[in-house]
């Protein structure tokens, strides 16, 4: 159901999102290619933010729903 599987995927998506964070900090200036890669991970954690947006939208309307 719902109420058991968004929890899992909300918890994921932050695991995730933690880690794009951590691997943004790793980069180092000096290194070839930093800005790409650099621009990349942000353009990609900014679609994981917004996933978890949507993710704790929908668990917060399953959790307030009447059985």
């Amino acid at each position: 159901s719902l109420k058991f599987l968004l929890p899992k995927l909300l918890e994921a998506k932050k695991g995730m999102i933690e880690r794009y964070e951590n691997a943004l900090k790793t980069i180092k200036p000096k290194d070839d290619r930093a800005g790409e890669v650099r621009a990349l991970l942000t353009s990609l954690l900014e679609e994981h933010r917004e996933q978890l947006k949507t993710l704790q939208e929908a668990a917060t309307r399953v959790a307030t729903q009447k059985t």
